[in-house]
């Protein structure tokens, strides 16, 4: 058995070139959209780097990571930073340690001093954390607007999937109607007006949000995110939206939907939106409860769960009185390469947005 690495480059994307004895289809997840995505990162300079980083046993891919570059804030230096994206090992291959050989390239290639990834997964987690990286964990939360694809996962079908979603779904009309009472009180207070071009005043909110790290979410970065999605279907949409008070900017949020075949290991065939992003001027004006509020009416009639995730305990404890329940916990890891930032594993001194890394391309 021979264990051979493969480093496809942004100039083999770029000039397309041919991958072959991709028996399992590792490769060919780079399609055309994730591609596209991928060459137009504002920050791409050097298109000799590695895009894709693939292992073969017996010349046979069967395994990839796909890397591009993002920025970091430490302290007050901005510096370029590895991110990463779809690591995956065909399962009856992990016993070899293939998942360990892909994570490894950015350490030992050393083209940037911090790597920041986001959206791991189960299978990656327990790796990172043997291989030293910060891991900042943080609670998830959701929303269930429609609860077809709860039954589903049941599998309930035809018209007693049908009867039995009706009568949930008429359970939760009470607490939608409190909630869009509540969230309405926050709309006469504020102006929320929606951007196709991100404005220039988004950069003093991230860039000045006061805390030691941070990926940096620049206008840049949110054009990118806005403009561009990996698969590019047509439920796969992505808004930015700024909140005014009078004429005044004062904050900003995200959203994301998503249609998911499958996640969460059952649910299955539904619309998922998530808060990714958000940011405001002044917390004792207008507060991440706030704008999770006004972005929870933003969303498309398609999506059944809409999620989000903080590390602010205030905020979750007022989204539970919404109704959202606990789901699980998001988890960004860090590295530094340089050895210097002692204190990165505390998670109260970073910008912390579930939208790290991949997740709102994703």
């Amino acid at each position: 058995m021979k264990i051979t690495t493969d480093i496809i480059t942004y100039n083999d994307l770029k000039y397309r070139k041919i991958i072959e004895n991709d028996d399992y289809g590792i490769a060919a997840y780079m399609n055309e959209s994730r591609r596209a995505t991928f060459l137009n990162n504002p920050l791409l300079k050097d298109y000799d780097k590695a895009a894709m980083v693939l292992v073969r046993i017996d010349n046979i891919i069967v395994g990839r990571s796909m890397l591009y570059v993002s920025s970091c804030k430490i302290e007050n230096s901005v510096d370029c930073c590895q991110a990463g994206s779809a690591l995956e090992v065909i399962e009856k291959f992990r016993h070899l340690a293939v998942g360990a050989d892909l994570m490894m390239y950015p350490l030992f290639s050393k083209d940037y001093k911090y790597i920041i990834y986001s959206g791991i997964s189960s299978y990656a987690l327990p790796l990172y954390k043997k291989l030293g990286f910060s891991v900042l964990e943080f609670r998830r939360m959701m929303y269930i607007r429609s609860t077809r694809c709860v039954w589903e996962a049941f599998k309930l079908k035809g018209m007693i999937l049908k009867m039995t979603s009706t009568v949930s779904d008429m359970f939760f009309k009470p607490l939608e109607i409190i909630n869009y009472i509540s969230i309405n009180k926050i709309y006469k207070k504020f102006t929320v007006k929606e951007f196709d071009i991100i404005p220039d005043w988004v950069d003093d909110i991230t860039l000045n949000d006061g805390h030691k790290y941070m990926e940096v979410h620049d206008k840049k970065w949110f054009q990118w995110n806005l403009d561009h999605n990996f698969r590019g279907l047509k439920q796969d949409i992505q808004r930015f939206f700024g909140i005014y008070d009078g004429n005044k900017p004062i904050g900003f949020f995200m959203i994301k939907e998503r249609f998911r075949k499958l996640a969460g290991g059952k649910l299955k065939n539904f619309i998922l939106g998530d808060i990714v992003e958000w940011g405001t001027m002044d917390s004792s004006l207008l507060s991440e409860t706030d704008i999770n509020k006004l972005a929870i009416s933003k969303f498309s009639k398609n999506v059944s769960i809409i999620g989000f995730a903080s590390v602010d305990r205030a905020t979750l404890k007022n989204m539970k009185r919404l109704g959202f329940i606990n789901n699980g916990f998001a988890h960004i890891v860090f590295k530094d390469l340089t050895k210097q930032c002692k204190d990165s594993k505390d998670i109260s001194l970073w910008r912390i947005r579930y939208g790290y890394s991949d997740v709102i391309l994703t």
